[in-house]
Formats: structure tokens, C-alpha cells, sequence
């Protein structure tokens, strides 16, 4: 009696919160329980699950009411399990009480739970469902902030659901409303629900993709960022939401934003997580830094985020054991250990499938499974996986899976020479620009890359391929492409001259001598990289070591000062170098075009060799002064075309093609006017022709380009081939 009427007085008093534990020990059950429910919102928001899950712990529960069981899950909401358990009481009970705005709460605040966990979506469509019975009949009038909450948690619901239920009128209305009120009301509603509301609305732009509806929900709550008062797994979970999609799929940039990129916000969710012990927030994070990774093409970290990953994953829970799976596939597939990236694939999709997890969580592994294919060349079973899947999806998922139907096409082309290749890359890239999705293989970027320099050389969206480049920070593909975006082109055929980020680079009325001749010498050496000592042997012949190392670096300077930039050239370990993978040299292009077409047979191939004898720039060094270390250089590009004319013009004559062949010789002479082996092979096509004359003229242009070039006298071979037609024009 002396503890109940304790609890009375407390009550009168305004002391609530030590009423209750005297209200228990009196067993004054009745008065206890009345007591809990006036303080559970206050004190929960104060941070004090523990002291209400001891009280209703020391409460009968079969004198608990459904709101009892409602504030338990809410206390519960950092263990998933445990939440979903007492929020289905708390549905059963409302259910038999009649309670509309109790079915409305709990529902929301179960699915809020079921959706940020990173555990498992077993159960989820049943709530989903039960969201969409409550839309459809109408939701009753709640206080302000419930009204807020339960629009957030049945707009996640219709985002978890059918495409149906969100472009349902129903639904419709019920995102316009969520957005009002998130773009109107600011400071009216608490900072927590308001991210609440901002992360719901983030992830529907995601799935809609729409951008302006994802630029709203985060302009709309940059100042309740900064709220002291907000819980940690609230501003966990929407940095998680902002970092995925900012990432993914809108790139967002605000003065005064407090987090300068996706990636900033996701380990800023990541150091909440492990501060506040709020592994899902943590796991979360973690997950989408590994995909903001392969965004940036960056794997130095990926390996360690996984190991992370798995470490803190829950084998118990499906959702968990999927996404590790997920990542172990991706990695596994670029080491190229496709045993076991098939077997991380069995893995995720037994895990999705024992869950029922709903189509746009499972979506994403279909993506991974997809890519491991690609990775193993297997497009048309690629292909055949997501156009299995295309009647399920909806929105952007089905519009991303058809674009990466038409990326396996193209690739199966390519590697299968198909003349339609180019038909299908096309198809691939327009495709593409009309949804602009950067993440497209994502796993797999060095076939993007492949396909991205493919379409540059042809033409195709071509904009749109050097912006994917860039964003992705694609890895030059092994063939080189001259049309790729190269931060430095030297052009050594034809003229010297220099492109710098695709813009010619102006020399100024006295370029640099020496500055110049170092990239001069490094585009003519062997893999482009020359050692110091060789260099200033041949640039500076005539200075003692000293003197040539200290004329070599400055030479350098000068060079790299005119670049506007350091990274193009490297030194190391005495030697000097060009970065292979952003500058670009003419004659090593040229050089490994002709090793791919020297033993080729076949139609297309023989075009091919005809396409790299038509686009040869020119000499080397032409109209440049001779040095004594280039001789060598330009004595094997002036053999190896003159090789390459002779077997062009060859296989015409003997295909009855007398004048294609005449016309390569003379394109040959162009270049090198006293080529004697293309004389000699014009002079004996004239004489199978019996156009005697006509190789006496040859032979005469012959003598003139040999005296131009003050050489000797013509070879006897060729001199002997037109000796008995000169001695007649001389009787």
C-alpha cells in the first residue's frame, strides 16, 4: 500500500518516471501500464530503450494492450528480430481493438524496420500488403508527426512492393503528399522524421529514376543534417541512402552541403555505425563503398572492404549472407577463379530465394550473376538470365536489364567478328545516353572500356562515351585506341606535333629544341622509355656527364612545364619513360597494327591491311631536321611500308587488279620517291603489260628521285629490267 500510494503521490508530483518503478514493485499493474504508455514516446526519444524495455519486462503481459506492444517494437528497433515480434502483437491486438490508427503506426514502423536492416525480407511482403489494404481504405486523421511517420513508412512499403501498388492512384497521392509536406514544412516537423521522409523519397527516385525527385528530398533537409537531437541510426541510414544513389545515379553538389561527395557520406555512416555499434547502418555503408569503388574503377581498398564486410555479416540472416556472396562473386570473377565466383552465385540466389526477397532487392545479384558471366565470355547466357527476368520487372530495373541484353549482344558480337558489330554497339550506346546509367557494368570495366574505345574509333556517341570514360576512370583497353581520350597524343609520322587533352598544343615561334627532342626520342625507343645515360649520349654528344645530366634535367622541367602537368612522363631507376596508360604514340600504334595484320588472310583482314596502308601519316620526323639517333627508326618505317606496299600491290596483280596495284605503288612513292623496290615493282607490272614506254618512265622518275636525294646510281637489277628498251629509244 505504502508503494502504491509512493506512486500516487509521484504522480501528482509530475515525477513520472520514479512513479513507475514503485507502481511495479506494488504490483499496481493497472496504474503501471497507464503510466508506461504516457512516457514511452519521451523517453524512447531521450534515448532510453533500456529503462523502457525493463519496464514493460516487469509488466504481465497478458495485462499489455497493443500500444504496450507498439512502443517495444519501437525500442527494439536496432534488433530487427526482435522489433518485428512485438510490432506483430501489436497488429494482432489493433486488429481485434479496431484500432485504425494503431494498425497504421505499426505497420509503418514495421516496415521501416523490416527495410533498413540489412538482415533479411522474409516477412516483408506481408507487411507490404497490409500497407497497401490500409491506402486503399483510407488513412485515418493521426496528431502531425504520426500522420508524418505513417506516410513515410507506407510510401517504403509501396517502394518494397508490386509496381501496382506505387502507381496505384492511391499511391500516387500518397507521394505527392510525403513530398509537400517534406519541401513546405521545414521546422515543423521533427529533423529525424523529416530524414526519414527525405531517405523514402531518395530511394523511390532511385528506383523511378528520376532526378529531380532525388534533388528534392536531400535540398529539402540539408539544415536537419546538422540536428544535434537526431538519432544515430536515422542519419546513418539516410547517409547510406544519399552515398548509394548520389553515387549511382545523381551526383549531387550544393554550397554549404556538408559532405563533398557519395563516398564521404558513406564513411561517415560507416564511422557512425562502428561509434554506435549499429551494424546494419555499418554494413550498409560498407556495402555501397565497395560499389562506389568499382564506380571509380579503384580496387586497391575492395578487397579489405569485403574481408569487413563478411567479418561483421550474420550467417543467421539472408540478406547478409547474399550481399557477402554478392561481393566474394565480383571479386572472385576479377581474379578470374570462376569456380568459385559460381559458387558465391548459387549462394546469393539461395539466399534471396529462401527469403522471398522482393524484386528490387533481388534485382541487383541478378546484375552480379550477369556480369560474372560476361566476365567468363558467356554473353548469350547473360543475355538469357536478365531476359528471363524482364517480365518481372518494372521502372528503371527493367530499363537498365534491357540495356545490358543489348551490352552481351555487342560483345557477343565482338568476340565472335560478327559484321554487325557496330549495329549492335550503336544500339548499345543510344540505349544508354537515353537512360544515362554511369554504373553499367559495373564489375566489369574493362569490357566497357573495350566497348567505349570501339565506339569512339567509330563514331558512336561519341560525347557520351568520353564522359563514361572519365566519371568511370576507365583503364585504357589493350588495343590502344588512337580515338580514346588520351591526355597526351605525340605524333611522330608525318610531322611532329603534340595533342594535349584532344586540343593541339601550340609550340610558340621557338619551341623548346632540346625539350622537345627528349619526347622525340622516347616515341621512337622501345616501349617508349630510354635510359638517362643513352639519352644524353644523344642529345648532348658533346658535354662531360655532368654537364649532360644537369642539361638533361633541365630539359625535363622545361619539358613537363610546357605539358602543364607531371604524371605524363616518369623517371625511375635511371630510366625515362612515357605513362602507358595516358599518352598516346602514332608509331607504337602503327607498329602493333602492322604486327596484327602481318599474317592476315581473309576478307575482312586484307581490308584491315589495306585500311593501315591508306592511313599512314607519313615519314618520320618528315620535314625536321635528321638526327643521327632517329636514322635507325626512320630507316625501319620506311622498310616496313615499302614492305607492306609491295604485298598489297602483289596480291592485286594477281587477282587481275593492275591499276589498284599501280596506284599503292605510286601512294609508296609519295612517301619515298626512290623506293627501288616499288620501282622495280612498277617497271615489271609495265613490262607484263608490254608498256615498254611506260616503264622507261618509270624508270626515268626512278634516276630523278635517286639524283634529288644525291645517292648513287640505280640499282643494276632494276637498270638491267629496262636496258633493252632504253638502248632502242637511244637508236
Amino acid at each position: 500500500m505504502l508503494k502504491r500510494k509512493a506512486a500516487t503521490i509521484l504522480v501528482e508530483a509530475g515525477r513520472l518516471d520514479e512513479a513507475i518503478p514503485l507502481a511495479l514493485q506494488a504490483e499496481d499493474w493497472g496504474l503501471a501500464g497507464k503510466l508506461i504508455l504516457s512516457r514511452a514516446e519521451s523517453v524512447l526519444a531521450q534515448g532510453g530503450r533500456a529503462t523502457f524495455i525493463d519496464w514493460c519486462g516487469r509488466l504481465p503481459e497478458a495485462l499489455m494492450n497493443g500500444w504496450h506492444f507498439y512502443w517495444l517494437g519501437v525500442a527494439h528497433v536496432p534488433d530487427d528480430v526482435a522489433a518485428e515480434r512485438w510490432l506483430a502483437k501489436a497488429w494482432q491486438a489493433f486488429g481485434e481493438a479496431d484500432d485504425p490508427r494503431g494498425l497504421c503506426l505499426t505497420v509503418s514502423r514495421a516496415v521501416l524496420v523490416k527495410t533498413a536492416s540489412w538482415r533479411t525480407y522474409e516477412g516483408l511482403s506481408v507487411w507490404t500488403r497490409r500497407a497497401f489494404e490500409l491506402i486503399q481504405r483510407g488513412l485515418p486523421e493521426l496528431p502531425a508527426e504520426e500522420a508524418m511517420l505513417v506516410r513515410i513508412g507506407m510510401m517504403r512499403a509501396l517502394n518494397f512492393a508490386e509496381d501496382y501498388y506505387r502507381s496505384s492512384p492511391a499511391g500516387q497521392a500518397l507521394e505527392t503528399d510525403l513530398l509537400e509536406r517534406l519541401t513546405r514544412n521545414a521546422g515543423q516537423d521533427p529533423s529525424g522524421l523529416r530524414l526519414l521522409a527525405s531517405e523514402t523519397l531518395i530511394d523511390l527516385s532511385a528506383s523511378t529514376m528520376r532526378a529531380d525527385l532525388f534533388a528534392k528530398a536531400v535540398d529539402s533537409v540539408i539544415d536537419d543534417l546538422g540536428d544535434k537531437d537526431v538519432l544515430p541510426w536515422i542519419l546513418g541510414m539516410w547517409l547510406v541512402a544519399f552515398g548509394a544513389e548520389s553515387g549511382r545515379y545523381f551526383p549531387y553538389k550544393r554550397r554549404n552541403f556538408p559532405y563533398p561527395s557519395s563516398e564521404a557520406a558513406l564513411r561517415a555512416a560507416i564511422a557512425i555505425g562502428e561509434r554506435e555499434a549499429l551494424k546494419s547502418v555499418e554494413f550498409g555503408g560498407l556495402y555501397h563503398l565497395q560499389m562506389q569503388m568499382k564506380v571509380r574503377n579503384d580496387f586497391a581498398e575492395f578487397h579489405q572492404v569485403v574481408g569487413r564486410l563478411a567479418e561483421i555479416g550474420d550467417s543467421r540472416f539472408t540478406t547478409q549472407v547474399a550481399v557477402v556472396a554478392d561481393c566474394h562473386a565480383a571479386l572472385h570473377a576479377r581474379q578470374g577463379d570462376f569456380t568459385a565466383a559460381y559458387r558465391d552465385c548459387e549462394r546469393f540466389m539461395a539466399a534471396i530465394e529462401a527469403a522471398n526477397e522482393p524484386m528490387v532487392e533481388r534485382w541487383p545479384h541478378y546484375i552480379t550473376k550477369f556480369q560474372v558471366l560476361l566476365a567468363d565470355r558467356k554473353p548469350r547466357e547473360a543475355a538469357m538470365l536478365l531476359g528471363e527476368l524482364l517480365p518481372r520487372l518494372d521502372g528503371g530495373a527493367h530499363k537498365r536489364s534491357e540495356i545490358c541484353i543489348l551490352a552481351a549482344g555487342a560483345l557477343e558480337s565482338l568476340w565472335d567478328d560478327d559484321p554487325h558489330y557496330g549495329d549492335r554497339l550503336k544500339a548499345f550506346l543510344e540505349a544508354l545516353r537515353e537512360i544515362s546509367w554511369p554504373m553499367v557494368l559495373l564489375n566489369v570495366p574493362e569490357l566497357l572500356g573495350e566497348l567505349l574505345g570501339d565506339a569512339l574509333e567509330r563514331g558512336i556517341e561519341p560525347e557520351l562515351c568520353r564522359s563514361l570514360i572519365r566519371e568511370r576512370r576507365l583503364g585504357v583497353p589493350q588495343r590502344r585506341p588512337a580515338a580514346w581520350p588520351w591526355p597526351l597524343k605525340v605524333h611522330a609520322l608525318g610531322g611532329f606535333r603534340l595533342e594535349l587533352d584532344g586540343e593541339p598544343l601550340p609550340l610558340g615561334a621557338k619551341p623548346p629544341t632540346k625539350a622537345l627532342d627528349i619526347l622525340r626520342v622516347l616515341a621512337i625507343s622501345k616501349d617508349n622509355t630510354c635510359s638517362m645515360e643513352t639519352l644524353q649520349d644523344w642529345l648532348w654528344p658533346d658535354l662531360d656527364g655532368d654537364q649532360a645530366r644537369a642539361a638533361c634535367e633541365q630539359a625535363l622541367h622545361r619539358l613537363r612545364k610546357l605539358l602543364g602537368r607531371t604524371d605524363l612522363i616518369a623517371q625511375r631507376e635511371g630510366k625515362l619513360r612515357l605513362a602507358s596508360d595516358r599518352v598516346w604514340v602514332d608509331l607504337a600504334d602503327w607498329d602493333a597494327r602492322l604486327k596484327a595484320v602481318a599474317t592476315a588472310n581473309g576478307g575482312a583482314l586484307r581490308l584491315d591491311v589495306e585500311a593501315l596502308f591508306l592511313a599512314f601519316p607519313g615519314p618520320l620526323f618528315v620535314h625536321e631536321r635528321t638526327s643521327s639517333w632517329s636514322l635507325a627508326a626512320s630507316e625501319r618505317v620506311r622498310r616496313d611500308l615499302i614492305d607492306l606496299g609491295l604485298r598489297i600491290g602483289q596480291r592485286m596483280e594477281a587477282t587481275g587488279n593492275a591499276d589498284q596495284a599501280r596506284s599503292v605503288y605510286l601512294r609508296v612513292l609519295d612517301f619515298y620517291p626512290d623506293a627501288g623496290p616499288i620501282c622495280k615493282a612498277l617497271i615489271k607490272e609495265r613490262l607484263s603489260r608490254r608498256d615498254f614506254e611506260g616503264a622507261v618512265d618509270d624508270y626515268a622518275r626512278y634516276e630523278r628521285a635517286l639524283r634529288a636525294a644525291g645517292e648513287g646510281g640505280p640499282a643494276a637489277e632494276i637498270r638491267a629490267l629496262v636496258d633493252p628498251h632504253l638502248a632502242r629509244q637511244a637508236r
